[in-house]
């Protein structure tokens, strides 16, 4: 682990431990951990980073592209990209392409937990600024997975993972009696409409019932302080844990509880009221 003095500058380049020969852009580094393919320095970032709120880099130190994201516990998040591997996709295949060793974990600022998605798109904004095989990150606003769409590469690896030797059906056929038990009167649907059969323009659009309605279940996700000031919506559950790096049944279990997380939010479902 590596620290570096720092003013209280937002300016990226402030701080740098990047030179113009690295090929790395110049971002904020308040603290570094390397060798991070080694157990015991990935356990010590994490418990080192454990309840710290900040923004934070992971950059790939042969292509000096990264990713920038945020975290009201940068030790879990840290875990989630490095250990669980269930995170962004660019960053998660540049990983396995150039191996963990090759890669720095940074905290670019620490912060207040209510400016924290400010100071996240602060970096974001410049890192979209830089050239697109530079960065990791598929969106430019902090906090938000709206508009995301898979790329046609991602769609292409889907198709591939449920097609040919890995489809589980694949060099199999059904027998005589199978097939003769799925056809004719021996088909549960045989004689039968399916009740959705008729349904055309006639319900959709303006004279569809639940037109410009919102559905009764429908949920907003609101995150407050301890002392009851709105901090950030989600449409939700699932959303709202992924910006705290946690899971969606922690969320469910707070909002049920009316328990402050971690002595920094409180939950609200909208939908409960």
């Amino acid at each position: 682990m590596k620290t570096t003095n720092s003013s209280n500058s937002s300016d990226t380049s402030n701080t740098s431990n990047s030179t113009p020969d690295s090929g790395i852009p110049p971002v904020r580094r308040i603290i570094e951990f390397t060798n991070l393919h080694i157990t015991k320095h990935l356990k010590a970032a994490k418990e080192a980073l454990s309840r710290l709120v900040g923004v934070y880099a992971i950059i790939c130190n042969v292509t000096g592209a990264m990713y920038i994201g945020s975290s009201i516990d940068i030790g879990i998040r840290l875990a989630h990209h490095l250990v669980i591997n269930n995170t962004n996709e660019h960053l998660q295949n540049a990983i396995k392409k150039y191996g963990l060793e090759n890669f720095t974990f940074v905290v670019v600022e620490f912060c207040d937990p209510k400016v924290l998605l400010q100071r996240e798109q602060h970096y974001l904004d410049w890192l979209f600024s830089l050239a697109t095989n530079l960065r990791y990150n598929f969106l430019p606003t902090a906090g938000s997975s709206l508009g995301y769409k898979h790329t046609e590469e991602a769609i292409a690896k889907i198709s591939e993972a449920l097609s040919g030797a890995n489809n589980p059906m694949y060099g199999k056929t059904h027998s005589p009696e199978t097939l003769a038990k799925m056809s004719g009167a021996n088909n549960p649907m045989f004689g039968k409409v399916p009740a959705n059969a008729f349904q055309s323009e006639a319900k959709s659009g303006p004279n569809n019932p639940m037109y410009g309605k919102v559905a009764a279940n429908a949920m907003t996700i609101n995150v407050y302080s301890p002392d009851g000031k709105l901090i950030q919506s989600f449409s939700s559950q699932v959303a709202a844990a992924n910006w705290l790096g946690v899971s969606n049944v922690t969320v469910h279990n707070y909002i049920k509880s009316g328990k402050v997380f971690n002595n920094l939010y409180r939950f609200e479902n909208s939908g409960s009221k």
